[in-house]
């Protein structure tokens, strides 16, 4: 249930997530597509998802760069139709340069560019990231996605798979995502511990050997007299059979001599 609650920073009024850059940190773009991107949330009604705070950037498959952020993430969700109607009434005819995806589970950059083949986006960044609604002193590490638009040459060739669908494939939510000032947008406290303890508490190393399995056999309390009681019926049924078949040749033998009249 990560996206039925309020974005923070409505707390704050509504002049800071208006006026924020729905890209990521450090990227270059026009200054007019930069104000248009800016207009997105004032001229589109998106739903609020929360506020994100960036806690670690991932620089390998295994490896990850704890970062103290300037910027916060404000995000709103969003659907294939909410990006044809953006690019054609508010970026007139652009296209929407960065979409975000927010996941509890983590992909690696090969797993990503699987899913995400054959669709309009594809893979710029993986960032973990917690709410700024989770109240814990340790919270819930989840991992934010950025896509960007692929190039005019890629798309013309045709998608077959549509944003939403890579989102589902990424076990999360498809999210318009804004830059937003951590100073007008944080309600809580810094996490309690690093993020690398913190990873190391939630998410299993995937290096780590497996754990040794060891069985161990409970003994079972036995009653000595039901099992003497059988063995001294295999005994018996042990013997029994070869006197009873030894009665029965005695019988018909006698019979058959009887019959022959040998006595």
């Amino acid at each position: 249930m990560l996206y039925e609650r309020k974005n923070p920073l409505n707390v704050f009024g509504s002049q800071v997530q208006h006026t924020s850059l729905g890209a990521p940190v450090g990227v270059s773009m026009s200054s007019q597509l930069m104000e248009l991107l800016r207009d997105i949330t004032a001229q589109i009604n998106l739903r609020d998802a929360g506020v994100l705070t960036p806690w670690a950037s991932r620089v390998g498959d295994l490896e990850w760069r704890e970062i103290k952020p300037d910027t916060n993430i404000s995000t709103f969700e969003i659907t294939d139709k909410d990006i044809q109607l953006i690019q054609e009434t508010v970026l007139f005819g652009q296209r929407l340069p960065f979409v975000g995806v927010l996941s509890g589970q983590y992909l690696s950059e090969s797993e990503l560019d699987k899913v995400l083949t054959d669709s309009p986006y594809e893979w710029y960044e993986t960032i973990a990231v917690y709410r700024q609604d989770d109240s814990n002193p340790v919270p819930q590490i989840l991992f934010f996605y950025w896509l960007k638009s692929r190039t005019e040459d890629e798309l013309v060739r045709g998608t077959k798979k549509t944003a939403e669908q890579a989102a589902n494939g990424m076990f999360g939510r498809l999210v318009y995502a804004q830059q937003v000032p951590v100073a007008s947008s944080t309600l809580r406290q810094p996490p309690a511990i690093s993020f690398a303890e913190a990873f190391g508490i939630q998410e299993p190393d995937p290096l780590a050997p497996e754990p040794t399995v060891v069985t161990t056999r409970v003994p079972t309390t036995v009653n000595p007299e039901p099992e003497k009681e059988t063995v001294q019926q295999a005994t018996v049924t042990q013997y029994a059979l070869p006197v009873l078949l030894g009665l029965g040749v005695a019988v018909s033998t006698a019979y058959l001599f009887r019959k022959a009249g040998i006595k």
